[in-house]
């Protein structure tokens, strides 16, 4: 497998991100990440078309978005397919005896209480009325990381042009 990553700068800190990996002609999207102080700038949408732009690029024959990306998928008019892991185990192996006895540990335990269904921390910070800091620090210390790697930059109209956007004002996303 090629993996790959994908960082989308804004003023020279890491706002997005993608890893990706090429394996028999398939681009699977394996993780993507954004900061939160730039999620207006619909940055981790932008790291997807990045990885988007890498499998046609490569010549791929397929993108993956996997399960994680339904979101991602239903944004960019892709089929979201619902999905179920399944794992198939000879009878008296050693594997089917070690699920077997999971599912015996998991019968016998209490319910764990059930987990809120968003991220009370994030909920907390959405409703602080605190100035973020510059991030100087991060800044600085992604200037040095990046510099020492080869790494193809992509930057203004060079970026518009590889994502297929037409230059602002002149129109919508390109066909």
């Amino acid at each position: 497998m090629r993996l790959a990553v994908h960082l989308l700068l804004l003023d020279d800190l890491p706002v997005s991100g993608a890893v990706t990996g090429a394996f028999g002609g398939v681009m699977h999207g394996l993780e993507t990440c954004f900061d939160q102080d730039a999620e207006a700038t619909e940055c981790g949408h932008v790291a997807v078309l990045l990885a988007i732009r890498q499998a046609m690029v490569g010549g791929l024959d397929e993108l993956n978005l996997n399960g994680n990306y339904a979101y991602n998928k239903a944004h960019f008019g892709g089929v979201v397919t619902p999905t179920r892991a399944v794992q198939i185990f000879k009878v008296g192996s050693p594997p089917w005896v070690h699920a077997q006895a999971g599912e015996l540990k998991r019968r016998l335990q209490p319910a764990e209480p059930v987990a809120p269904s968003f991220n009370p921390e994030r909920r907390a910070w959405e409703h602080a009325a605190e100035v973020r800091p510059p991030r100087l620090e991060e800044r600085e210390f992604a200037r040095r990381v990046l510099a020492g790697l080869a790494v193809d930059r992509l930057g203004g109209e060079a970026l518009a042009d590889a994502l297929g956007y037409a230059p602002a004002g002149k129109g919508e996303v390109a066909a």
